[in-house]
């Protein structure tokens, strides 16, 4: 029943019709005995979304919107395998459920549009990767963030050896040739030391191998990176590094690399390498838009202040904003004037949810930046169109 998040579960709703909308999310515990009250904690969580509803839409079909939540709740099997988060959205055409690879806050929100800025920074190509572990006997492809870290099922369509994209093609084993390029008596690399059937065989070795690393590109890029959009970072030895990027189309193949063979490496020690570089591209990512604002800021064309940046979100005026993570304040965004209207209270709408979904629709590059890494105390700074 749940669905994977990707970039374009993400588009696809963020473009649906105003309705609506119903948005909850909360963090869930894998492990017993605390597993036990992720049911109980989504019940109470319901209750309130149920209120917030009323209070909104006194007119909505109640019963109907509620339902797919309620069923959810029933449903025994589901919470069985819990990950790290939840998020359940719901409205008059659509219900989507995604178990989350990171915890996130409780959160419940009604509105014309359902609550995605969890679910963004979840998907921003900074924080989310994949890893392609890739030698000539096998393939496997990760996924992670810097919190999670797993294994994604390979589509059928993904050849997961040379045996499998080359079948009766593929260069017989008992012929001369050594996959590094050297005959098995020359260790050293010197190249007088080819076994005796010669460069030719290992010229078909080589070959084999490139047919088969563009068989891996093709079919990753078209079901995993496009689906995903999500960077790939290439995990294979120097060799295999050069030989599959000579060929890559692969757009979402970033210049990272661990070069290793992947099966000297476990999960957990693959994760922590990955998770360094991420990092690291993370950091010079936030640099490099703080420097844009700064930029922005010495032209007079950036705000702080929240009541501008809701009307300029709506007028489509933003070409970047960036939003404290993890940040409330209560209220609602006009979706005609940009007007805001502050409330308070523990079931109150995040007003910042409203204004980074109304920016994204309107084309504005939108980031969820740590709350320590805001250039003023403002939850949110924009950059205008010049």
């Amino acid at each position: 029943m749940s669905e994977p998040v990707d970039r374009s579960t993400l588009n696809q709703l963020l473009n649906c019709p105003p309705q609506c909308c119903l948005s909850l999310y909360m963090p869930t515990y894998r492990a017993f005995p605390d597993s036990t009250q992720n049911a109980i904690r989504y019940k109470n969580l319901l209750a309130t979304l149920s209120e917030q509803l009323r209070a909104r839409y006194p007119d909505a079909n109640h019963a109907a919107l509620l339902e797919p939540f309620e069923r959810l709740e029933e449903e025994h099997e589901f919470w069985l395998t819990p990950r790290d988060g939840l998020v359940v959205l719901g409205g008059e055409q659509f219900f989507h459920v995604h178990k989350l690879m990171r915890a996130v806050p409780e959160q419940t929100h009604v509105g014309d549009r359902p609550c995605l800025a969890p679910l963004l920074q979840i998907t921003q190509a900074g924080d989310a990767y994949q890893a392609l572990c890739l030698s000539r006997d096998e393939v496997r492809l990760f996924e992670g963030t810097q919190e999670a870290f797993h294994e994604v099922q390979l589509d059928y369509r993904v050849p997961k050896s040379q045996t499998d994209a080359l079948g009766s093609d593929l260069t017989a084993a008992d012929q001369s040739g050594h996959p590094d390029g050297f005959g098995a008596a020359g260790e050293r690399g010197d190249p007088l030391m080819h076994s005796a059937g010669g460069s030719g065989k290992q010229d078909e070795i080589d070959k084999d191998r490139d047919k088969f690393f563009r068989a891996v590109d093709v079919a990753i890029e078209r079901y995993h990176s496009r689906p995903s959009g999500l960077p790939l970072m290439l995990v294979a030895l120097p060799d295999n590094q050069s030989a599959f990027r000579s060929t890559s189309r692969n757009a979402q193949l970033t210049g990272d690399r661990i070069e290793v063979d992947p099966g000297t490496l476990n999960a957990e020690a693959l994760r922590k390498q990955a998770a360094e570089l991420m990092a690291r591209n993370q950091l010079e990512r936030l640099n490099a838009l703080h420097d844009r604002y700064g930029v922005a800021q010495g032209e007079g064309r950036s705000s702080t202040d929240l009541d501008e940046v809701g009307k300029a979100a709506v007028a489509g005026r933003i070409e970047l904003l960036l939003v404290a993570a993890q940040q409330s304040v209560g209220g609602l965004l006009d979706p005609e004037s940009g007007a805001l209207e502050r409330q308070s209270g523990e079931d109150a709408n995040n007003l910042l949810d409203d204004i980074t979904t109304t920016a994204m629709r309107n084309g504005a590059e939108v980031m969820i930046v740590p709350a320590q890494r805001m250039s003023s105390s403002s939850p949110v700074a924009a950059v205008f169109y010049a």
